[in-house]
């Protein structure tokens, strides 16, 4: 399992819900979850992130299948298994809309975001909501891309950034990239002025 990627897990996970049907699945991870609270592995951080990504993935799949849209005791087990709050998941969601680049109806062509590809990591107390930053950002003529790559120039890092972009950004900067990270308050010195917020 160390040796999957991303895709392939997500894609695993995904046909485990179409062939075992969402209640079972959650009735699964309940007793899982249960173990892992049990184990000495639960005061280990690096499990947490783990666990923390596994959640967000199966939110993704689950939120997708017709079993979620239609009913809501599943829609309830899921909050109860996850401790999964719906409102919060959204904030850090970016619409599709806003990683389409656009360069023609751009308010400042000024700043270092125009025509930079773009990506937002972290929680911005100034921008609780991903995709309100990411249209601010697209505004100013950036290309909004959600995965870091040798093709990204500016990374806007806000508190409790995942630890594996961070080090990716060290990693693709050490072999010749040059990533530029700006925090909440770089980012706040550019919006203010042009969207006064």
């Amino acid at each position: 399992m160390e040796n999957i990627s991303q895709k392939e897990l997500f894609n695993l996970l995904n046909n485990e819900v179409n062939e075992l049907g969402l209640d079972n699945i959650l009735l699964g991870l309940n007793l899982m979850y249960k173990a892992f609270e049990a184990s000495e592995f639960y005061s280990n951080t690096e499990y947490h992130r783990i666990i923390d990504k596994l959640n967000k993935d199966l939110i993704v799949i689950f939120q997708s299948t017709e079993e979620y849209r239609k009913n809501r005791e599943i829609r309830n087990q899921l909050k109860s298994t996850f401790g999964f709050n719906a409102k919060e998941f959204e904030k850090h969601k970016i619409s599709k809309e806003n990683t389409i680049k656009d360069l023609i109806n751009v308010v400042n062509t000024e700043t270092i975001f125009y025509d930079k590809k773009v990506v937002i990591t972290g929680i911005f107390e100034k921008y609780p909501i991903r995709d309100t930053l990411a249209y601010y950002l697209k505004c100013l003529g950036a290309d909004v891309n959600t995965s870091i790559s040798s093709k990204t120039n500016i990374v806007c890092v806000g508190t409790e950034a995942g630890p594996k972009k961070i080090e990716k950004i060290n990693q693709l900067n050490q072999s010749g990239c040059n990533i530029k990270v700006i925090n909440e308050n770089e980012l706040k010195e550019i919006l203010i002025p042009i969207f006064n917020k």
